[in-house]
C-alpha cells in the first residue's frame, strides 16, 4: 500500500488523508469479515438431537425370558366395563378418568390383589394420571405391565448372584423396585454385566468319548 502514502504536489496533504482513510476503512472491513467468518459456526442452528434411546422397560419386555414369564403368570382378571371404568378381581372398580382422586383404601386393595407394595400402585397412579386423556383400556395396559414388570424383576434380582463387588447394583435395583421406581430398576437390571456363555463345548453321547 506504499502508493497510497506517496505525496505529490497535485494531491497535497488532503489527498494523503483521504487515501489513508480509505486504507483504514478497508482494513476494518476486512477484519469485520474475518470476525464474522470465525463466529459463523457458533451461529449455525443446532442440529436436532438424536432420538432418545428406547426405555429400558420396553427393551426388557421384548426379551424371551420376560415373554415366557408373562405367559405363565396368573393374575387377577382386569376387565373393561366401559370407556373409563375397569374392574379388577371381580370386585374393585376403578374410574380411569379420576385417578387423582383414587382413595387410599382402593389403592391398598389393588396392591393386595396383585401382591404388590402399595407404593408401586401409588407410582403407577401418579404416572398414569398425567396422561390426558386417559381411558380404561390404557390404564388397564399400564396396570398389567406394572404388575408383570414388578414380579419379573423381583424374581430376576433374587436369582442374580453377583461377586462381592457387584452387590451394589443388585441392592440399588431391589431398593428401586420396592420404592415403586420400576423404570430405574429396569435400567440397573439392563446394565448388568452377565458372564459370557462358554464356548468350545461339544456334545458327547453317553458311554462314548
Amino acid at each position: 500500500m506504499k502508493h497510497c502514502i506517496r505525496k505529490s504536489p497535485q494531491t497535497g496533504t488532503s489527498a494523503l488523508h483521504r487515501c489513508c482513510a480509505l486504507w483504514l476503512l478497508a482494513g476494518v472491513a476486512g477484519f469485520a469479515g474475518e470476525e464474522a467468518c470465525s463466529q459463523e459456526p457458533a451461529t449455525q442452528p443446532k442440529q436436532a438431537p438424536a432420538a432418545e434411546a428406547v426405555a429400558a422397560s420396553v427393551q426388557g419386555r421384548q426379551h424371551p425370558s420376560y415373554q415366557v414369564f408373562e405367559h405363565n403368570l396368573t393374575l387377577a382378571e382386569i376387565k373393561l366395563v366401559d370407556k373409563t371404568t375397569l374392574e379388577v378381581g371381580g370386585k374393585i372398580k376403578i374410574d380411569a378418568s379420576h385417578l387423582q382422586q383414587m382413595p387410599s383404601k382402593e389403592k391398598e386393595e389393588l396392591a393386595r390383589v396383585f401382591e404388590l407394595p402399595v407404593v408401586v400402585i401409588d407410582s403407577l397412579v401418579a404416572r398414569s394420571a398425567r396422561k390426558i386423556p386417559l381411558d380404561a383400556e390404557t390404564f388397564a395396559k399400564d396396570l398389567r405391565a406394572t404388575v408383570v414388570d414388578y414380579k419379573y424383576l423381583l424374581k430376576r434380582w433374587e436369582e442374580y448372584h453377583p461377586p462381592v463387588d457387584g452387590e451394589k447394583p443388585k441392592q440399588n435395583g431391589q431398593k428401586a423396585l420396592q420404592t415403586g421406581d420400576i423404570e430405574r430398576s429396569w435400567e440397573l437390571y439392563r446394565g448388568l454385566r452377565w458372564p459370557a456363555a462358554p464356548t468350545g463345548l461339544r456334545v458327547v453321547e453317553h458311554g462314548k468319548e
